[in-house]
């Protein structure tokens, strides 16, 4: 069965993201897995290699068990896996992305920092499926929201709007397309998608602000925004544009960050994630994972 892949930590923002990915599995019948990643590894004992005060660290197993039980008991019908992985998060969350359908993230993890957080961040680069930021206080959908597409001007549509599309219709809710040129431009993105999916009202709207600043406003009201990747063939930090990575900081909504599908053949990012970290080309980010002494 396909699956929604979710990284949970037991922070505020990681539940926020485990309930929108539970609500998102059912709506789809999509499985759900939990995926946790321990924060140091102790080559003795857990005991001799403490968490330091105030980190916030929370044993894996409580928090798995605890996420398990939210979903099983909000979406009984979606099945639910689980496990604590000793890999660091973003890698961890990177390499099951393909096999997945989707990844959700929160905005910021237990560890976070002001703004977006460093695996966020990479997970929104690098992974090879669609990803939805989430951020905190996100509560159950309001019907009747509108799904927000923001269309780029030189990278290819077509992942962005099949997946806002599906989404709009999924969600029985109408879909407002912004482009920051002319609206002739925006109406021929649109060619096909409308005939594909007739049951979603359209509203085509220009910005009238910078791109991040009108896709930030939109987003007040939507229940997702959706956004693109630069489809470059390096991967890095740098597929992320300004406008994708400006809205994940700024959004108050979900934002759903789609890159082009030709970025995950052998050649694109699934074909350079496969090369060892020595390799300068499509070098992932290193993540150190520090061990605490004990007291």
């Amino acid at each position: 069965m396909t699956a929604i892949v979710v990284g949970v930590d037991g922070s505020d923002d990681s539940i926020a993201a485990l309930d929108w990915a539970a609500e998102s599995a059912a709506t789809r019948s999509f499985s759900l897995q939990l995926v946790h990643c321990v924060r140091w590894l102790p080559p003795v004992s857990v005991s001799r290699f403490p968490a330091p005060p105030g980190s916030g660290a929370r044993p894996g197993a409580a928090v798995v068990a605890e996420a398990t039980t939210r979903c099983r008991l909000t979406v009984p019908d979606v099945p639910v896996t689980a496990g604590v992985s000793a890999t660091a998060p973003a890698a961890a969350l990177v390499e099951r992305s393909g096999r997945a359908e989707l990844v959700v993230v929160g905005s910021r993890g237990s560890g976070g920092r002001a703004g977006l957080g460093t695996v966020t961040d990479v997970v929104a680069s690098y992974a090879r499926c669609p990803v939805v930021v989430v951020p905190r206080g996100t509560g159950p959908a309001t019907p009747g929201r509108p799904v927000v597409v923001g269309i780029g001007r030189t990278s290819s549509s077509t992942d962005v709007l099949g997946f806002a599309f599906d989404e709009a219709a999924r969600r029985g809710t109408r879909l407002v397309a912004l482009h920051s040129g002319h609206l002739t431009v925006l109406s021929a993105a649109l060619t096909g998608w409308r005939e594909k999916y007739p049951q979603v009202p359209v509203t085509e709207r220009r910005a009238s602000a910078p791109a991040a600043e009108a896709l930030a406003v939109e987003a007040l009201g939507a229940a997702l925004v959706v956004v693109g990747a630069r489809g470059r063939q390096r991967p890095g930090p740098a597929v992320l544009g300004p406008v994708s990575q400006q809205l994940l900081e700024r959004a108050q909504c979900p934002v759903a960050v789609v890159r082009p599908s030709s970025a995950g053949s052998p050649q694109g990012l699934a074909g350079r994630l496969s090369r060892r970290p020595t390799e300068p080309d499509g070098e992932m980010p290193r993540i150190r994972t520090h061990l605490w002494p004990s007291p």
